[in-house]
């Protein structure tokens, strides 16, 4: 197996994630009835590119994922979950620095203050 830069640096985690979405795009591509040929011929790369992708080849381009997704009408469900909203890590974050902030202030009593 030939070693590339995305094998040195990808986490499992990724790799995984990777196969397992172009196994997605693959079923979703098929209850549609299109051969990988048409959905290349719609997304304007080679059927070869559409078996990269759905073999979770990390070297397909974010811009041919998007449009595979377009033109399978599958995006929504992409941008609805990266909203914001959704993001729990960094609303967890948000609720801990809100928590800081909320903390009472010192109270500082009349002789302290100068007027």
């Amino acid at each position: 197996m030939k070693i590339t830069k995305w094998d040195e640096i990808m986490t499992a985690e990724a790799s995984l994630n990777l196969i397992e979405i172009g196994k997605l795009i693959q079923l979703a591509r098929k209850r549609r009835k299109m051969s990988a040929v048409e959905l290349g011929k719609r997304v304007g790369v080679d059927r070869r590119t559409i078996a990269h992708l759905e073999a979770g080849n990390p070297g397909v381009s974010f811009g041919v994922f998007i449009q595979v997704l377009s033109v399978l009408n599958l995006i929504r469900g992409i941008t609805e979950a990266l909203k914001p909203e959704q993001d729990l890590d960094a609303l967890v974050i948000d609720i801990r620095k809100a928590r800081i902030r909320s903390r009472p202030l010192k109270k500082i009593s009349d002789d302290e203050v100068n007027f």
